[in-house]
């Protein structure tokens, strides 16, 4: 969804795509770049039409997810 949204935003949408990518095939992920996806996609805005679209459960899934990966998934 975030990549969807970042269409507009070029550094976040390759870096989104990218993590997605890694994390797919079972590859580790820098702690630091899952950080920086969710920083930038709240400070970009993303989350606001998801929200309209989806609703806010739809957004905290998007961050639970992440925080999942940080805590106990594929970072490094």
């Amino acid at each position: 969804m975030i990549c969807a949204e970042a269409s507009a935003l070029p550094d976040l949408m390759r870096t989104t795509s990218h993590v997605y990518k890694e994390l797919s095939a079972g590859r580790q992920v820098p702690r630091a770049t899952l950080r920086w996806v969710i920083r930038e996609a709240g400070l970009q805005g993303v989350f606001k039409p998801i929200r309209r679209t989806h609703g806010a459960d739809a957004v905290k899934d998007i961050i639970l997810a992440f925080e999942y990966e940080l805590n106990f998934g594929l970072v490094r």
